[in-house]
């Protein structure tokens, strides 16, 4: 059985702030803790748009925006630049040792949910593009949109949270700030700076 331990990493730069959880197993054997990552990375890759029979298909550029965050808590860049109005596809990549877990968490995806909150609503707009076997959106996968570009940057806090009831109406949204009352306990809690377009950096 998995008990959920945890350990924070907290950054006092620019309002970057990171905190892992460790899952790992209580039984008396060792054994290699199934859920515990030292790394994230996430990838914007921009999207071109065309429309076709009355619905857009989105096809992937190799405009790639990455943010990376360390063992160590460093975020690296603190704030990322992306188009106004434009779309992109965000991969999650969850790492240990610089190997990928994001297949561990896609076995267990009816336990995992990511939650995009921005600080300023209706900023973005985000679909995920990956399911659970109850058909609900785990987040490793997903397309967002800048919807506009006025009041300069705003901080996008992302968050994995395990062991939560997907089912609840808390967790129905990506962008739900009260996600915390569907339960369960974050797996990862980091924020950054998001610069759109059309302003002085």
């Amino acid at each position: 059985m998995n008990t959920l331990f945890r350990s924070f990493l907290t950054i006092a730069a620019l309002g970057a702030s990171l905190f892992f959880t460790a899952c790992s197993s209580d039984d008396p054997e060792p054994e290699v803790p199934q859920e515990e990552f030292d790394g994230v990375k996430f990838y914007f890759v921009e999207l071109d748009v065309e429309a076709h029979g009355g619905h857009d298909h989105y096809h992937q550029t190799t405009d790639t925006v990455k943010v990376t965050v360390a063992k160590d808590g460093t975020v690296s860049p603190r704030h990322v630049h992306l188009e106004e109005h434009a779309h992109y596809r965000l991969f999650v990549d969850v790492q240990r040792k610089g190997k990928s877990l994001n297949q561990e968490f896609i076995d267990a995806g009816d336990e995992h949910q990511f939650f995009f909150v921005p600080s300023k609503p209706g900023y973005l707009a985000y679909t995920y593009e990956d399911k659970d076997k109850n058909g609900r959106g785990i987040g490793l996968k997903g397309r967002m949109e800048v919807l506009k570009a006025d009041n300069g940057s705003f901080d996008l806090k992302v968050v994995l949270r395990h062991g939560l009831n997907k089912a609840h109406a808390a967790a129905a949204n990506w962008n739900n700030p009260d996600y915390r009352f569907a339960g369960g306990s974050d797996d990862l809690n980091v924020t950054f700076e998001i610069h759109p377009s059309g302003h002085d950096h």
